[in-house]
């Protein structure tokens, strides 16, 4: 509910902090960024990749645990065309490749190749996480726990 309500104070905050690196990164697709999310951390990481006015542009996106697939279908995402069924949903040059992780038991994480292509017209690239029963009911949690699956997939 905060991050509905101060989206952009959200957006802001977070080019500041990209801007404190380097002021030039993720302004244009040759600067481009890699951006990393975990459940709303990966909404709003897609949200400001694909905003209508001023994308931060990415190179890579890598979520885990992401709503955004289900969120678009049942409310579309600003300056996205609606999921229709028909067809994936076209996204902007702006999020150049992007990695979705996800678990089968996991109530929180959707595919997004199901919704989702890239401008380029490749999918997006879900990689199913096997659930560790010795998670128990955590899964939402589980990303965590397979950390050489993590650092291949950024170094990818």
């Amino acid at each position: 509910m905060v991050y509905q309500r101060k989206q952009q104070e959200i957006h802001d905050r977070i080019r500041q902090i990209v801007a404190d690196v380097d002021d030039r990164l993720g302004r244009d697709p040759e600067h481009p960024v890699h951006l990393i999310g975990h459940s709303l951390g990966a909404t709003i990481a897609l949200d400001l990749a694909t905003r209508p006015e001023d994308p931060l542009w990415t190179d890579s996106v890598t979520t885990f645990g992401s709503l955004w697939p289900l969120f678009h279908v049942c409310d579309p995402r600003r300056g996205l065309l609606p999921y229709t069924g028909s067809s994936p949903v076209r996204l902007p040059p702006s999020v150049r490749r992007w990695t979705n992780l996800w678990e089968p038991l996991d109530p929180l994480a959707f595919v997004a190749a199901r919704v989702f292509t890239l401008a380029n017209g490749e999918l997006p690239r879900d990689v199913e996480v096997q659930h560790r029963y010795a998670s128990g009911l955590s899964t939402h949690s589980v990303y965590w726990t397979a950390p050489q699956l993590v650092s291949e997939l950024v170094r990818a």
